[in-house]
């Protein structure tokens, strides 16, 4: 079960990155936005809300990253990865179907919720809130649009090196520069390469002796981001 989280300096922060990102809330509008949010903690693995749950709050990643995946022939497929500063869940609250996948803690989390009631009231006062939500959305859009594309005409190095070129700009990396921040399995860098695991082993196994990435475990580190750009560009 997540836990609920009190500490007051904590949930500033988390008000403050929202506020950075919709600066044309009143003063009134940020105050019902801070007397309604709340922080919650979430172990890894930890589901935030299940395949079928209704939606019912508008979820703000402050730390962590959190796995969008949803069941096919008794099988979870990853289908957006979602990184700090990212809001989530208003895709399945706004399309109105009964569709909804799962959301999953990948590391341990701290998630802010908003009631969906706030969120509403906010777009009828201001105009600018649901104009965010239309550009941010046109911009998913358009980024899966291109993701199709790779997944679906790049050989298993492109869809790879491209998986791991997400990870580098969505997480970024750890102090060293080098190091990519939070940590996939294999399986689950197949889920999103559309590779199997084996081939995921087998190509990440080639950028290593090419001298693309360094792997440490489940570290991974890349040194040349500009080689893995041309991996991407080779036929």
């Amino acid at each position: 079960m997540p836990t609920l989280l009190t500490d007051e300096e904590t949930h500033a922060k988390a008000l403050a990155k929202i506020s950075q990102l919709w600066p044309f809330l009143s003063e009134a509008q940020q105050s019902l936005v801070a007397q309604h949010l709340t922080l919650h903690t979430y172990h890894r693995k930890e589901h935030i809300y299940e395949s079928g749950d209704v939606p019912t709050h508008l979820y703000f990643l402050y730390e962590g990253c959190v796995l969008i995946e949803k069941e096919n022939c008794g099988h979870q497929h990853i289908l957006v990865m979602i990184a700090p500063n990212d809001f989530f869940g208003y895709r399945d609250y706004f399309s109105g179907t009964n569709c909804y996948p799962t959301a999953i803690c990948q590391e341990e989390c701290v998630v802010a919720k908003l009631p969906f009631e706030v969120l509403e009231q906010l777009i009828g006062e201001n105009p600018q809130v649901s104009f965010y939500f239309t550009r941010v959305l046109s911009y998913y859009l358009a980024r899966l649009d291109m993701r199709i594309e790779v997944l679906t005409r790049q050989h298993m190095r492109g869809r790879l090196a491209n998986t791991l070129l997400t990870w580098y700009h969505r997480f970024g990396t750890e102090e060293d520069g080098v190091t990519l921040r939070s940590r996939f399995t294999h399986e689950e860098l197949g889920e999103m390469s559309k590779m199997t695991t084996s081939n995921v082993t087998r190509t990440l196994s080639q950028f290593v002796h090419e001298g693309l990435v360094v792997t440490k475990g489940k570290k991974i580190q890349v040194h040349d981001i500009e080689a893995l750009k041309r991996v991407m560009e080779e036929d």
